[in-house]
């Protein structure tokens, strides 16, 4: 009766060991999977906006619809990393005090950037487990080369 006993607590021990093993697994592969899939959707929407620019070290995607324009910028708050956007009628550089709406798109973040590094844009996420730093391909214009296009050619 006493071996029975041993056996089973040496058992249910090992069953509570790979328990937490399998729950620590899992934790760190969902993790994983929000990161690819920030750093995934971030590149489609860069990919997708029409312009950008850089004020107050935040860079602004601007992506337009109709007669409006959608400004979008990402950081990090915390632990989050938060998506930002506003909708206007101008297209300018905008300095936002206010925004229409904000998307958490994952946390437990130690560290995040984005990046203007002029050919390219550079994105950087951290976690505990894993760090990501992607490159990401200019196809947008930036609103300053656009201004000074209308200063040379006023017919345009």
């Amino acid at each position: 009766m006493g071996l029975m006993l041993i056996i089973a607590t040496a058992i249910t021990s090992l069953l509570n060991i790979s328990s937490k093993s399998l729950d620590k697994t899992y934790k760190k592969q969902n993790l994983n999977s929000d990161i690819s899939f920030v750093v995934e959707y971030i590149k489609d929407e860069i990919s997708s906006s029409n312009y950008n620019y850089v004020q107050d070290d935040n860079i602004y995607f601007v992506k337009k619809h109709g007669n409006k324009y959608s400004y979008i910028n990402y950081y990090l708050s915390g632990k989050t990393i938060i998506r930002r956007e506003v909708e206007t009628r101008s297209l300018s550089k905008h300095k936002f005090n206010k925004y229409d709406g904000k998307n958490e798109l994952i946390d437990d973040v130690k560290n995040f950037y984005l990046k203007d590094m002029d050919n390219f844009y550079e994105l950087y996420i951290e976690s505990d487990d894993e760090n990501i730093k992607t490159s990401i391909a200019k196809r947008n214009q930036e609103l300053w080369r656009i201004r000074d296009l209308y200063i040379f050619w006023p017919w345009w």
